[in-house]
């Protein structure tokens, strides 16, 4: 089988869509002999931040010189992101490999295995016969019955913020979203909290801490102290060291002290990091669509902002770093997201939106996200693909001005490859 072939596979398993549970990858691990009872585990839930605790928490390790898996979704230009070991993607070749040892045990015509649980299979699989120390394991939806949660143990769980995201399927309010997040908690283990949560969320953390006999540590977020900032990232200082971080934004100030958290809670299960390990690690780091900036005239930002916290933390960001410019904005959502509170937040900000067809079915249409901006009488511009899109919004805007594209990692997705296809962009 070829590997467009077997992604042609796995994508179609989406058809199945979500279906919460464990009872179908349950069967397949089984037939794979468990491998996810072999490897030990840092399970990394929450609505926003996820991805940045755990590309750092892999490249500091992997500094450190452990053999570091990572896996996590969604991926922004290539499927094989989903899985790294120190930072190396897995290859096509292990890909089709792994597949097709799984695929004769996720044939079920009453009951089907979900596209994620057979990919989480493959990870898991993968991380086994690669023999890594640690395996860095972000949720896909939720924490108590996402396919991730599987696993018996962990030796910490992580938290990150919480907020509405994902409505329909984790509850309405975020007490109900909380509950399902801090399913991913384990007896006896440690449990690592974002040092920004609501009073009803740590309520509910804490009281299911309690319950599992989990001790709560939340970062003491004063002990970084912000030297320096810019589009390059943050200088900080913490209990005396000087850090390079190079992801831009003061959540990820938040989000590292999470990491260090979970790094100082770990040394007692014998994973030993140096301060020089954080240090390089650190400078090190690249997380795909955080406030990625691939091109500096104009100021071209990836971002892949899609629910009203991410938003705001947006919008944050770039007042600190652009201030006082115009801004041009490439933008789509799904349709199951609030992007009427999405565009509500941000749209005093952006001068010009050009809004786009982007490769999903499940995509809001265009046309409903350029009449719900027009109601704050902006200029919208209505494209059928991301390639006019681009066309489009670098013909209105010039070298002075700043341009984002945000609102979906199917949109982000589509653009990178834009840009990687048209060198002339």
């Amino acid at each position: 089988m070829t590997y467009e072939k077997v992604l042609e596979k796995i994508k179609g398993l989406s058809k199945f869509g979500i279906k919460p549970g464990f009872s179908r990858i349950n069967k397949i691990l089984a037939c794979l002999s468990n491998p996810q009872d072999k490897l030990k585990f840092i399970h990394v839930a929450g609505t926003n931040g996820k991805g940045s605790v755990c590309f750092m928490l892999a490249s500091i390790l992997s500094e450190a010189g452990y053999k570091v898996g990572l896996f996590t979704s969604p991926f922004v230009t290539d499927f094989c992101e989903t899985m790294q070991i120190n930072g190396r993607k897995i290859s096509k070749e292990d890909i089709i490999k792994l597949y097709e040892i799984i695929a004769p045990f996720t044939k079920n015509s009453k009951d089907c295995a979900t596209e994620f649980e057979v990919v989480t299979s493959i990870a898991f699989k993968w991380f086994e016969d690669q023999a890594c120390d640690i395996i860095i394991l972000e949720t896909g939806l939720g924490g108590r019955l996402d396919c991730t949660n599987v696993i018996k143990d962990s030796l910490v769980s992580v938290i990150c913020s919480i907020s509405y995201d994902h409505t329909d399927i984790l509850g309405s309010s975020l007490v109900e979203i909380a509950k399902e997040k801090c399913g991913i908690i384990k007896s006896g283990r440690s449990t690592i909290l974002y040092p920004d949560q609501e009073s009803s969320v740590f309520d509910v953390i804490e009281n299911k801490c309690k319950e599992k006999k989990s001790r709560v540590l939340m970062p003491n977020r004063s002990k970084f102290v912000i030297v320096k900032k810019d589009i390059n990232g943050t200088d900080l200082i913490f209990e005396g060291m000087s850090y390079k971080l190079p992801l831009v934004g003061e959540h990820q100030v938040n989000n590292l002290s999470v990491v260090f958290e979970v790094l100082d809670e770990i040394k007692k299960y014998g994973f030993i990091t140096s301060n020089k390990d954080r240090f390089i690690g650190l400078r090190s780091v690249n997380v795909p669509a955080r406030f990625e900036i691939i091109k500096r005239n104009p100021p071209i930002i990836l971002d892949g902002a899609h629910n009203f916290d991410a938003i705001c933390s947006l919008m944050n960001t770039i007042k600190i770093y652009f201030g006082g410019k115009n801004f041009f904005a490439i933008f789509s959502m799904l349709e199951n997201k609030d992007y009427v509170s999405c565009i509500e937040k941000i749209t005093p900000l952006i001068d010009v939106f050009v809004v786009t067809n982007i490769n999903s079915s499940r995509a809001c249409d265009p046309k409903i996200l350029a009449d719900q901006i027009k109601k704050y009488k902006k200029i919208v511009y209505i494209e059928d693909n991301v390639k006019k899109a681009i066309c489009t919004i670098l013909n209105l805007c010039s070298v002075d001005d700043v341009v984002l594209i945000f609102g979906s990692f199917y949109l982000v997705r589509e653009v990178r490859l834009e840009f990687e296809n048209f060198q002339c962009f």
